[in-house]
């Protein structure tokens, strides 16, 4: 049986810098999966939610299924 996650990320990023038709895999999300990385998770699928387009910043929020052999 493997162990699984699903987590939900929002983070902040300068404005324009993804657009929605563009892969999230596009983007360098590394950081934001180092914790589950080093308790052994991998990266399943990735699902994008919302973008928030302000005028200073845009936010990105996403779904994350993490699955662990």
């Amino acid at each position: 049986m493997q162990d699984q996650k699903i987590i939900s990320l929002g983070f902040e990023t300068n404005p324009g810098s993804w657009n929605v038709r563009a892969s999230l895999f596009d983007l360098d999300l590394t950081n934001k999966f180092e914790p589950y990385f080093k308790e052994g998770y991998s990266v399943k699928s990735i699902t994008h939610l919302q973008t928030i387009d302000l005028p200073d910043k845009q936010i990105i929020q996403i779904v994350v299924h993490l699955d662990k052999r």
